[in-house]
């Protein structure tokens, strides 16, 4: 079986690269446009990722799409040294309200292909089991949800 860092990286191998001038919504980018702005999401250290991790609450929905598999394979491969990472994938990837319905979400969510939006799913089960956080249940439930609708 694959592993998930390796269906990560198939899942978001085709989505184009970040082209955008505004990588960030709302006037005060926090200098992620500037960071993030013309690098590929391969080429992100996990070190840089994690004092940047705030980007994924500030990126606009393309920007957060094509940008999140680097968050996440540095959330599997460092979770003791970046859990900020993990703490913001989780955040950013739980809908307001527990509704995936909510067009906040289902912006960003629009985007994903199916085979991205399983593993992602997946990562947040791999991250309820490594580290117990049950609470994560709901949360998975109601994105799988959403899958299959």
């Amino acid at each position: 079986m694959i592993g998930l860092v390796a269906r990560i990286r198939i899942a978001f191998e085709n989505v184009p690269e970040s082209k955008f001038t505004n990588l960030c919504v709302g006037y005060d980018d926090e200098g992620i446009n500037d960071f993030f702005g013309g690098r590929g999401w391969r080429e992100i250290n996990s070190a840089d990722l994690s004092y940047h991790s705030a980007a994924l609450t500030f990126f606009t929905a393309e920007a957060f799409h094509y940008f999140l598999p680097s968050f996440m394979i540095a959330g599997i491969e460092f979770p003791e040294e970046f859990s900020g990472i993990i703490d913001a994938i989780i955040s950013n990837l739980t809908p307001p309200k527990l509704d995936p319905e909510r067009p906040s979400f289902m912006e960003r969510w629009k985007l994903f292909s199916p085979e991205q939006k399983q593993v992602t799913v997946d990562f947040l089960s791999y991250v309820n089991g490594k580290n117990n956080q049950h609470w994560l249940d709901d949360v998975i439930v109601r994105i799988r949800e959403t899958i299959a609708a």
